[in-house]
C-alpha cells in the first residue's frame, strides 16, 4: 500500500511548485528519497514479517524448549522458553504499534500531497481563467489527469487505511474481533483498485483499451452480417 503513497508523493513534486528551502531540496533530490524511503519501507515488514514468524514458530510449540539464545535470569528450561515468548510478544506489540504510526503517516502524505495538489491546480485554472489563457494545453491535461488519478487512490487509500485501524482496534478491545481474512480481503480489493486506477491513468493502456472494444466491436458486426 505505501508504494502508491510514494508515488502520489513524487506526482506532488512535480506538479506543484517549490516555493520553500525544504522543498526545493526534496524536489532536487526525490529520486533518492523515494529509492530510500521504499527501501527501509521494505526493511520494516520484513523485520515484522521475521517478528510475527518466529512468534508463530514458538507458539506451535516447534521451537526449542532448552535453549532461547537471549541472557537472562530464568533458571529452568521452561523458564527460559516462558522468556522468550514475552520478549516476541513485546517485540510483536513494539511492531504493531509502529505499524499503526506508520500508517497514519502514509494516510497524512497521501491527503496532505493531494489536496495540496488539487489546491495548486485549482489556483492555476482560475489565474488562467482570468488572464484568458487557453486550457487546450497539453501540460495543464496531464497534470489535471494525474491529480485526478491521485485523488481517486487517496479515497482508496483513506478507506482501506480506515479498515486497518479498525482490525487492529479490534485485536485489543475485547469487545469487537474481525478476522485477519476480512483485512486481507480489504487490502486485495485495494491493490486491484489501484492497479485499475494506475492503468487508466496510463495513455498506452487507454490506447490498448480502445483498441480492444474496437476489433471487439467489429467482430460483432461481422457475427451480425
Amino acid at each position: 500500500m505505501s508504494t502508491s503513497v510514494w508515488l502520489n508523493f513524487f506526482y506532488y513534486t512535480q506538479i506543484v511548485p517549490a516555493q520553500r528551502a525544504l522543498f526545493t531540496w526534496v524536489k532536487r533530490n526525490i529520486k533518492s528519497i523515494i529509492y530510500w524511503g521504499l527501501f527501509g519501507d521494505r526493511m520494516f515488514f520484513m523485520f515484522q514479517f521475521a517478528v510475527r514468524a518466529t512468534g508463530e514458530f514458538y507458539s506451535s510449540g516447534e521451537g526449542p524448549s532448552n535453549t532461547t539464545g537471549f541472557t537472562s535470569t530464568y533458571s529452568t528450561p521452561k523458564d527460559d522458553a516462558a522468556f522468550l515468548k514475552d520478549v516476541l510478544l513485546d517485540t510483536s506489540t513494539a511492531s504493531l504499534f509502529l505499524e499503526m504510526i506508520y500508517v497514519f503517516f502514509c494516510l497524512c502524505v497521501m491527503v496532505g500531497s493531494s489536496c495540496a495538489t488539487v489546491c495548486y491546480l485549482h489556483r492555476h485554472m482560475k489565474s488562467m481563467k482570468e488572464s484568458g489563457s487557453p486550457f487546450s494545453s497539453p501540460r495543464l491535461h496531464s497534470q489535471m489527469r494525474v491529480t485526478i488519478t491521485g485523488i481517486l487512490q487517496g479515497i482508496l487509500f483513506f478507506f482501506t487505511a480506515v479498515w486497518i485501524f479498525i482490525h487492529y482496534f479490534s485485536n485489543v478491545l475485547p469487545s469487537t474481533y474481525f478476522d485477519d481474512k476480512t483485512l486481507y480481503t480489504v487490502i486485495s480489493l485495494y491493490m486491484f483498485g489501484t492497479t485499475l486506477n494506475l492503468g487508466i491513468g496510463q495513455a498506452v493502456f487507454r490506447q490498448r483499451a480502445a483498441d480492444i472494444c474496437l476489433k471487439a466491436h467489429q467482430d460483432v458486426k461481422s457475427l451480425k452480417l
